[in-house]
């Protein structure tokens, strides 16, 4: 299947209308769906309460979790993300010598539930390893296209 072109322009906070489409075309593709799907993007870890996964989530009536490798907004306590003094997500280090990523809920999953996930889809890398291996995917194919 070739890319998809975008047709939003990169706007931080508003990464959803630019791959969101994308995510949910492939994933309706599937022939197998997975249960919980995890989103290299921010959850309810965002200024607006409803990033890339939160939209993912919601067109697909699906669990997911936002797993971001930079932070948007809010502040961390305690490697909790507030935002307007609400927990919305953690920050997690995965690897000594990387930065942190950040995971919140995306869609029909709690707070406590996508960190615990997270945690268990941890290997050697930074990343989640479905997240590893969907990024080493993707640079594969970007580098056959180009």
């Amino acid at each position: 299947m070739p890319p998809r072109d975008a047709v939003f322009e990169y706007i931080p906070g508003l990464l959803c209308f630019r791959e969101g489409p994308a995510i949910v075309d492939a994933f309706r593709k599937l022939e197998r769906k997975p249960d919980i799907l995890l989103v290299d993007g921010h959850g309810i870890a965002h200024m607006r309460k409803f990033g890339l996964a939160s939209y993912v989530g919601l067109n697909l009536d699906q669990p997911t979790i936002g797993v971001a490798k930079n932070l948007l907004d809010g502040e961390i306590i305690k490697e909790k993300i507030y935002i307007n003094r609400e927990i919305r997500g953690y920050e997690l280090k995965t690897k000594k010598g990387c930065k942190p990523i950040y995971v919140s809920p995306g869609h029909r999953i709690s707070l406590k539930s996508s960190l615990e996930i997270v945690r268990n889809c941890l290997r050697e890398h930074k990343l989640p390893e479905p997240l590893f291996l969907a990024h080493r995917y993707a640079n594969e194919v970007r580098e056959k296209y180009r």
